[in-house]
C-alpha cells in the first residue's frame, strides 16, 4: 500500500510539473515565438503533444546504472562483513528509497521554481520591452 501511495504520489507530482512547464512554454510561445518567426498560436495541447514528444528523444538510461551499482555494493559489503557485525541492510535501503523519493520532490520544486523564473522574466520582456 505505501508502494502504491508512493507512486501514486510521484505520478501526481510528475504530472503537475508537465502540466506547468506545458503552461510556461505556451506562454512564451505566444509572446515571442509568433511574433519573432510570424507563426500562430500553439493550443495548450498541441504545446503538451510537444513537450512530450521532446520526452521521449531524451534517453533516460543513466538514472538505471547508479541504482544497480550501489545494489552490486550492497552485496559485496553482506560479504565482507562478517555476520556478528552486519547490520540490515533492508533498513539501509529503505532509507535510501526514502532519500531518493524526497531528492525527486526537491529537483521537481526547483524545476517548477526555475519555470517560474523565466516564466517571470518572460511577462517582463514581453510587456515592458516589446
Amino acid at each position: 500500500m505505501k508502494t502504491l501511495r508512493t507512486w501514486l504520489l510521484t505520478w501526481i507530482l510528475a504530472t503537475a510539473v508537465t502540466l506547468y512547464f506545458t503552461f510556461v512554454f505556451e506562454m512564451l510561445w505566444g509572446w515571442f515565438v509568433t511574433t519573432a518567426f510570424h507563426f500562430s498560436e500553439i493550443s495548450f495541447w498541441n504545446m503538451f503533444g510537444l513537450l512530450l514528444g521532446a520526452s521521449a528523444l531524451q534517453a533516460r538510461t543513466t538514472e538505471v546504472v547508479p541504482i544497480q551499482k550501489m545494489n552490486e555494493a550492497f552485496i559485496m559489503l553482506d560479504a565482507c562483513i562478517p555476520e556478528h557485525k552486519r547490520i540490515d541492510t533492508n533498513i539501509l535501503r529503505e532509507k535510501e528509497k526514502l532519500s531518493d523519493f524526497a531528492a525527486m520532490l526537491v529537483a521537481d520544486a526547483l524545476k517548477a521554481g526555475s519555470a517560474t523564473l523565466v516564466l517571470v522574466v518572460g511577462w517582463a520582456v514581453h510587456a515592458f520591452l516589446m
